[in-house]
């Protein structure tokens, strides 16, 4: 299903989850605090948000202010058992009960800590997400998916549990530096190419600046995964759309983890869909020029990622790893043309090497 693009929309619904883009920081809330008789407040940030948001964030509700504050450290390695252990003792101490309210403040590690944490503390306490970086707000906070990884394997243990509220205010995004957005327009792109032709041509025309559009495009990205989600909460098929590039991508992040200094999700990402991208076009045909449109698109955005070919069945380990994989079959999203996902396609371990040799050969 293609979706068309509409005027700006800042409210949805997924589930029972409220999702909502707001102007002014007093609307973080309203009276939800309130009329949830909540008890006490705990709010769950990593070194970045708390030193650029979690002030500022304070001071917005009389209610905030004796909230305790819990931080842990940015990056994947937060995303443990090792850590939700750290996290559960600390809140235990602090006397939380099943009428407590937990928010994550950050980017998508702390979304998917922290919803963790909550999902299972007390079996499980209300917790809302304010997301602080692009890559959150158009996709990590937002589906109720919560995740862990186990050693290099990423996202192994988790479960879906919807946030009572996410609630997005743009400005945070003032806090990042300059690459934070540009890598999450990997996301951007992705939702273009599994969702709607006429999102993609907005995007890489010339006259584009993501800058000048944020807004915009936090609504068109969140307006296509609340519609996919909707569909296929489970993630049987449906919401698979959401995985273009993404089986890869985590493998290279995964091996960057493992073996390099870490690289950022949405780096990953880009090497990820053009390696997809190959994938589609040898299963479904499309033509050598859309093929090259989209690399080059992706190529001309992101830095290029060096990755010797001696870590390639290093990578098809992270990929066989992977919890889409069904038996033997490596389930694959890709898409049979711009704007047109297709879920659920077995790819083969030579389609895979094929694909980052394709990629080695695609720097510019």
């Amino acid at each position: 299903m293609k979706i068309q693009l509409s005027k700006m929309e800042t409210k949805f619904l997924l589930n029972k989850t409220s999702i909502q883009i707001v102007e002014k920081k007093i609307d973080l809330f309203g009276n939800f605090i309130h009329h949830n008789n909540i008890s006490s407040i705990f709010i769950i940030v990593d070194s970045n948000s708390k030193k650029y948001c979690l002030k500022d964030f304070i001071s917005i509700n009389s209610s905030l202010a004796n909230s305790k504050v819990i931080e842990i450290n940015p990056g994947e390695a937060s995303k443990s058992l090792q850590v939700l252990n750290q996290i559960c003792l600390q809140l235990v101490n602090l006397q939380i009960d099943r009428n407590s309210l937990i928010i994550n403040l950050g980017g998508g590690v702390v979304s998917d800590v922290g919803g963790f944490v909550a999902s299972v503390i007390k079996r499980g306490v209300k917790f809302i997400n304010i997301p602080t970086t692009l890559m959150a707000q158009i996709d990590a906070s937002i589906g109720g998916k919560v995740a862990l990884n186990i050693n290099k394997y990423k996202n192994q243990v988790g479960l879906f549990n919807d946030p009572d509220k996410v609630i997005i205010y743009p400005d945070y995004l003032k806090t990042l530096p300059p690459e934070d957005i540009l890598f999450a327009q990997a996301e951007v792109f992705k939702y273009g190419l599994i969702s709607s032709q006429l999102f993609w041509n907005k995007i890489t025309s010339k006259k584009f600046s993501i800058t000048s559009s944020l807004k915009l495009i936090i609504s068109d990205c969140i307006r296509m995964k609340v519609d996919i989600v909707n569909q296929d909460y489970y993630d049987y098929s449906e919401r698979r759309k959401l995985n273009f590039g993404h089986s890869i991508s985590h493998a290279i992040e995964s091996l960057f983890f493992n073996e390099f200094d870490p690289i950022s999700h949405g780096l990953a990402l880009s090497a990820g869909i053009i390696c997809e991208t190959y994938i589609s076009q040898i299963r479904f045909g499309f033509s050598d020029s859309k093929l090259y449109t989209i690399v080059n698109t992706l190529l001309n955005h992101f830095p290029y990622i060096f990755i010797d070919s001696k870590y390639d069945v290093q990578i098809l380990d992270f990929i066989h790893g992977d919890k889409k994989k069904s038996n033997s079959s490596l389930n694959f999203t890709l898409i049979k043309d711009i704007g047109s996902a297709v879920v659920n396609c077995s790819v083969s371990n030579e389609e895979i090497l094929s694909s980052l040799e394709f990629y080695r050969k695609c720097r510019i």
